[in-house]
């Protein structure tokens, strides 16, 4: 008995010392729900443009109509881009109103303001929700941090509706 008794506090002493070395800091973690968007038509004319209301709340909201070929830029409510440090995880993630295919870009701009750069990470969504996560790296640009900007196409021949989306540093 007493073996059995010595083994199993054994274990749990393991277990102990060794759990907290498995867990993520996810402490530093912003997600960010509200964004400043400007939709473009396939000939680069703006279409529309606002800011979003906080996804969180219970706020009701039509959404972001993308017709064939259109696109928007998802920026901070302030209409600047992020900014973010070279090697963080990015999260986003995308709910529609329909199926469709959504091709959705994050890219790396030159400033704080530009919405050209270089395409950094490129998913298409296909269902009524896509996310997709990966490390920004080495900013393109040559600095420890890096100015980006989330892109969202609709490639479908019908118009989509966006009605929420998230960006999680």
């Amino acid at each position: 008995m007493k073996r059995i008794i010595s083994l199993f506090l054994s274990v749990l002493l393991i277990c102990t010392i060794s759990l907290p070395v498995l867990a993520v800091d996810e402490s530093n973690r912003s997600e960010i729900t509200q964004f400043s968007y400007v939709v473009f038509d396939k000939n680069k004319n703006v279409v529309s443009s606002g800011i979003t209301p906080n996804f969180n709340s219970r706020y009701s909201w039509d959404g972001i109509t993308l017709e064939n070929g259109e696109y928007v830029y998802f920026q901070k409510t302030d209409g600047t881009n992020f900014v973010c440090f070279k090697n963080t995880r990015v999260t986003f993630s995308i709910t529609k109103d329909r199926r469709g295919d959504l091709l959705c870009q994050f890219l790396e701009t030159t400033g704080s303001s530009n919405l050209t750069g270089y395409y950094l990470h490129t998913v298409t969504f296909p269902g009524l929700t896509g996310a997709t996560y990966f490390s920004t790296g080495t900013p393109f640009y040559g600095a420890d941090t890096g100015f980006y900007v989330m892109k969202a196409t609709n490639l479908s021949s019908d118009p989509i509706t966006i009605t929420s989306a998230t960006i999680t540093f």
